[in-house]
């Protein structure tokens, strides 16, 4: 995990830490939409200063059309493919904490049209969530935005400097900070489904998670963190999302190419696209 030098405290004591006041026997409240975008400004304004204490930057590449089919690789081994019930960047964290050699790139289901997707103005779906505990909402460039259909932003050294919102989103000491790669990717927005809901745009969808993992091959990733994509708000059909994921990483170009892949789909009952993704990709 890396490490980076201290930083001055006092400055970094969160103004949002009134709101989660905990003892041995109570768990902190999750925030509601006020304190979450109090959380925002203040993620937004520690973030130069953890960029510099990182030796980080704001730099971002932009790939504005699909990248070309890549070759097959002499290793066709298949990786290994897990699900988890997870915030991503807690399932990222996981793996350097075996392996702290390891080059992660996580999927941001992101807005189209809006850096962030509502981070500041409270809202909390995945892309969010990453925002209010990164530095990844500076290197997402309005000029980047709207995003094409096959439009994705690489950002390539992502400090994650606070513990889940959910948790009370405990700004991390020095040595508990990490970096990872992030690729930023819109879903199709609520596709026009078949009556029988089961059906719908396969091609976009198909060619948005190639263009998902060929950024990350690119960019040299090993352990992939990736989700549950546009099953949540987007309302794309889980089942069929998690199928096309199967199917995309059989492809004889994505052999070989990563060590492990990770699909973090946080669920709090475990019964909906938690348990679809897992049973349809755990055993492959």
């Amino acid at each position: 995990m890396a490490q980076f030098p201290p930083t001055d405290t006092k400055e970094f004591a969160s103004s949002f830490s009134r709101f989660y006041i905990m003892t041995i026997s109570t768990a902190p409240t999750p925030p509601n939409k006020a304190q979450r975008q109090a959380l925002a400004q203040e993620t937004r304004r520690l973030t130069p200063q953890i960029i510099r204490s990182a030796d980080a930057s704001t730099e971002a590449i932009y790939y504005s059309t699909q990248l070309p089919r890549r070759g097959p690789t002499p290793d066709a081994r298949r990786p290994r493919i897990t699900v988890q019930n997870s915030d991503s960047f807690t399932a990222a964290r996981a793996i350097l904490d075996t392996n702290p050699t390891a080059k992660i790139g996580v999927l941001n289901m992101a807005s189209e049209k809006h850096p962030g997707g509502g981070w500041l103005r409270g809202a909390l779906a995945q892309e969010e969530a990453l925002c209010f505990r990164s530095t990844l909402a500076s290197t997402l460039h309005k000029r980047f935005y709207p995003l094409p259909v096959l439009g994705a932003v690489w950002s390539r050294n992502v400090v994650v400097f606070r513990d889940e919102v959910a948790t009370g989103a405990r700004i991390y000491e020095p040595a508990e900070r990490f970096t990872v790669g992030v690729v930023s990717l819109a879903a199709i927005w609520r596709p026009l489904l078949t009556p029988d809901k089961r059906n719908f745009d396969i091609r976009t969808v198909r060619d948005k998670i190639r263009q998902t993992l060929r950024v990350l091959a690119v960019n040299n990733v090993t352990h992939c963190v990736l989700g549950a994509m546009g099953c949540g708000a987007f309302q794309n059909p889980p089942l069929q999302v998690a199928s096309l994921f199967r199917q995309v990483l059989e492809e004889g170009e994505f052999m070989g190419v990563f060590e492990e892949i990770i699909f973090a789909v946080l669920d709090s009952r475990g019964e909906g696209n938690y348990a679809i993704f897992r049973d349809t990709l755990q055993s492959h």
